[in-house]
């Protein structure tokens, strides 16, 4: 009886570990996605005035070898989301991946077209959303606005860089939109 019934707790641990290894993989593959959405946000925000310190203080860096650094890190990031087993992700997290895959090629594409050398057209521009999107409430948030407004030469000078470089090589704003 004894070695029965070690036989059937060693059958019963592997068919345990059988049927929750899915579940294992599942969480795994939905980690891995969830800390990769977490670095590109993470990301985004060190780079956007939105964030919650520095660089509320500053514009973005707009600069060709900037703007190369960004696709580089998406091309990482995109590497990273390929190897996740996106058939052991929930149906949402599937969408979520999906989602990032877009945006990352998107942004990996932009760089290899140099869309930055184009920083208006008809209906989209850099300086549009330079003034304030909501209240300041204290005091280091007014000081931090005065700072981006104070970095606005920088940031339109790599704009028209930007700009002089595309008019450079045809790359323009079409006569008629």
């Amino acid at each position: 009886i004894g070695d029965a019934v070690r036989i059937d707790r060693a059958f019963l641990g592997i068919a345990l570990m059988a049927v929750s290894a899915p579940a294992v993989a599942d969480e795994t593959a939905q980690s891995q996605l969830e800390a990769l959405t977490a670095r590109y946000v993470e990301y985004e925000q060190s780079r956007s005035a939105d964030d919650e310190e520095g660089s509320r203080a500053r514009l973005p860096d707009v600069t060709p070898k900037a703007l190369a650094e960004r696709a580089e890190f998406a091309a990482q990031l995109l590497a990273s989301l390929d190897a996740i087993d996106k058939d052991s992700l929930s149906r949402t997290k599937r969408v979520d991946a999906i989602v990032l895959r877009t945006t990352l090629t998107e942004e990996i594409g932009d760089a290899s077209f140099r869309e930055w050398e184009m920083p208006f057209d008809s209906d989209n521009n850099f300086w549009s959303y330079l003034a304030a999107r909501r209240g300041f409430r204290t005091v280091k948030e007014y000081e931090q606005y005065i700072a981006r407004m104070r970095d606005i030469p920088r940031y339109f000078g790599e704009q028209t860089d930007n700009a002089r470089a595309g008019l450079a090589r045809g790359f323009s704003v079409p006569c008629v939109t």
